[in-house]
């Protein structure tokens, strides 16, 4: 497996490569070195290798990283002589598919993002940046277009990017699988006091929780405005970490609700859902920046299911269709603060509702919605390879 990050707080990847570990794969996973990481180290039984590269894909090619930086990465892959080269997004596409051609191996192409359309909410108004998004749009294009049909396995996040992924590639929808980036079972934990404790809030405090990247085009600022609208009892708590942070924290600082915005650092993964347990509303915040934000499935939304949260979520086709089937949530305007606050003021004032919302979500993720239900996809392709 690779994948362009860090690999420190990835929960798809973390989950996947567990599930194939557990069933007797012999897994790596491949990601990028920082400092204060291991080089190598094995965690639950899945071996990690960290290379010192800025990425594994060819394109933003420069005369210096080209020969000391992805040829070296692309070899260290060939020599693993692995079965199969599992490709975490586009990014580590190219690298995964010489790998398998030198080797002669098998391909899998797990496509987290609609990545040609995240790479357009880059350009700004500078010409020079507008520019280098398209090219960088076209050179994936090309990558993406070349390898997905040469994959033995496609595999997407929702099935309303899988439409999209399969009318631009000419695929049949059925010839892509879709992999809900759902926790297991086994992350589940009780209500908890944890922010309450951590944060020294009121006991009567309710909590308006959102969790994960703080990332320009998000819209967490929104949140973070509509914080004032919300009940004197209400506290937003903010988990994560992100460029976007320190600007939120000054944002939050002129804000006439600044007592009651909090911001946690990122958390372990592992303990990550004794945080969200403590929460009484779950928000999903971005913006319709592109189509890969309008057709998101965060996995958060299956996090706050899983410990029982009402969720308050942008108004885009597949966070409502799932909201209004499993009736756990509300949906908003994510350019409007005060309409973000109307959705979560709907959750906090009536508490027969938020509990029922709650209590549905909860019984969705444990019958429907869950890593044990979604990984028996995963295994049945390996078998099928």
């Amino acid at each position: 497996m690779v994948v362009g990050n860090f690999f420190t707080h990835d929960a798809r990847v973390t989950k996947e490569a567990g599930s194939l570990d557990r069933a007797g794969y012999d897994v790596t996973v491949y990601s990028r070195w920082n400092e204060g990481l291991a080089e190598k180290e094995e965690i639950d039984g899945v071996k990690v290798r960290r290379l010192k590269i800025g990425r594994y894909s060819p394109v933003r090619f420069n005369p210096y990283r080209f020969p000391t930086q992805l040829i070296p990465s692309i070899l260290s892959l060939i020599r693993e002589k692995a079965d199969v080269y599992h490709a975490h997004d586009l990014d580590t596409l190219f690298s995964c598919a010489i790998a398998a051609l030198v080797n002669k191996s098998r391909l899998v192409y797990d496509s987290h993002e609609l990545y040609l359309e995240m790479l357009k909410t880059h350009r700004t108004k500078t010409w020079l940046k507008r520019i280098n998004a398209a090219i960088l749009v076209f050179l994936y294009g090309l990558i993406e277009r070349r390898f997905i049909r040469r994959a033995d396995a496609v595999i997407d996040v929702s099935f309303f990017r899988r439409k999209i992924l399969a009318s631009r590639y000419g695929l049949k929808e059925e010839e892509i699988t879709v992999l809900l980036n759902t926790p297991p079972k086994s992350w589940q934990v009780e209500k908890t006091r944890k922010l309450h404790k951590l944060l020294n809030l009121p006991n009567d405090a309710k909590v308006v929780l959102y969790q994960g990247g703080m990332l320009p085009g998000r819209g967490i600022d929104r949140l973070v405005k509509s914080a004032e609208f919300l009940p004197e009892d209400a506290y937003l708590v903010l988990i994560g970490g992100g460029e976007s942070v320190p600007g939120l924290q000054k944002l939050a600082g002129k804000s006439p609700a600044k007592d009651r915005i909090k911001f946690v650092p990122t958390v372990p993964l592992r303990e990550l859902l004794a945080y969200t347990a403590a929460a009484d509303v779950g928000v999903i915040q971005m913006l319709n920046t592109s189509l890969n934000n309008y057709y998101s499935m965060p996995n958060k939304v299956f996090e706050y299911m899983s410990v029982g949260l009402p969720v308050a979520s942008p108004d885009f086709p597949e966070l409502k269709q799932l909201l209004g089937e499993v009736q756990c949530g509300v949906v908003f305007d994510p350019d409007d603060p005060q309409d973000i606050a109307r959705a979560i003021n709907e959750i906090l004032s009536d508490q027969a509702k938020a509990k029922k919302m709650g209590q549905n979500g909860l019984r969705a993720f444990n019958e429907r919605y869950n890593w044990e239900i979604e990984e028996k996809k995963l295994l049945e392709i390996y078998q099928n390879l």
